[in-house]
């Protein structure tokens, strides 16, 4: 395993740290690699499968633009 220093943590986010891994029964620098853990393997989605949607429909769109006899629009009545 590698060992990684951190220099130049600010006291508060330390503090942070210290209490979490307090209430979760781990050492403190347990606690930091489960953070970087989080961190690094994130599960977020690519932008471009999250944008596939918005373009099917934009494309979808453009083939078939809308006409204004096909929108329809309920009246408020006052």
């Amino acid at each position: 395993m590698v060992t990684l220093t951190i220099d130049d943590i600010p006291d508060d986010l330390y503090e942070q740290l210290r209490r979490r891994a307090k209430m979760k029964r781990r050492s403190t620098n347990n606690e930091a690699i489960v953070c970087i853990e989080k961190a690094v393997r994130s599960h977020r989605m690519p932008p471009d499968v999250a944008l596939m949607p918005a373009r099917r429909l934009r494309k979808k769109i453009r083939e078939n633009p809308l006409q204004s006899v096909q929108i329809r629009v309920p009246l408020k009545s006052h």
